[in-house]
């Protein structure tokens, strides 16, 4: 039982692991509190209190050693909040538009990095705003619009299945070209190999039936 127990207790490395997880968490739940503040109208203000607030922490923060680890987290929280400056701030002062909302964010996640998917940059290439957007795009909309989903569902419960099973072949067709894009993109030798390959091929089946 006894190594069982010291096979359980944390290492010293752990220990500062999660001391540091727990200072980082701190920085962003004030970050937070600063950004949902119900009080706050004008979003320069906001922008200020935010940046003032990562330069002071980052003033503070130790240069070398374990600290340092700290100060690059820093660094990046504030490098994060210059970036967002231009549109993170707009909706202060403002009853149309909303801090934020589930609706909001899924259209943000699904449309995030769109130029690097469709380009085969990135890791999460082929998302669905690249196979299905101009379905997708639509239905949000309409779902922002009507405040419920209820009219989709309605308008879905009448799909049949031979127009579903279409669907799908040309989703599968729109994707297609991306997909082939992407996997030329991530491994050229290997697009060009296979090239060759079938080029020899043919020629040798050429070659058989004119017997050359």
């Amino acid at each position: 039982m006894s190594k069982i127990t010291s096979a359980l207790m944390p290492t010293p490395r752990r220990t500062e692991l999660g001391n540091e997880l727990r200072v980082n968490v701190d920085v962003l739940s004030h970050v937070r509190d600063l950004l949902f503040d119900p009080n706050a109208v004008n979003g320069a203000v906001v922008r200020r209190s935010v940046e003032s607030f990562l330069r002071r922490k980052l003033a503070r923060a130790p240069q070398r050693g374990k600290g340092a680890r700290k100060r690059r987290f820093l660094e990046r929280c504030l490098a994060t909040a210059k970036r967002a400056r231009r549109g993170l701030y707009v909706c202060y002062g403002r009853s149309d538009v909303d801090h934020t909302s589930n609706l909001i964010e899924n259209v943000n996640g699904r449309t995030k990095h769109h130029l690097r998917r469709v380009a085969g940059r990135a890791s999460t290439a082929g998302g669905p705003i690249e196979s299905y957007g101009e379905m997708l795009v639509p239905v949000v909309v309409e779902a922002k619009l009507h405040g419920s989903v209820a009219p989709l569902r309605e308008r879905v419960a009448h799909v049949t299945p031979e127009a579903y099973a279409s669907a799908r072949v040309r989703l599968k067709n729109l994707a297609e070209p991306a997909r082939q894009h992407r996997s030329v993109a991530r491994q050229p030798a290997k697009f060009l190999a296979g090239l060759v390959a079938r080029a020899r091929a043919g020629l040798e089946a050429a070659r058989a039936a004119l017997g050359i």
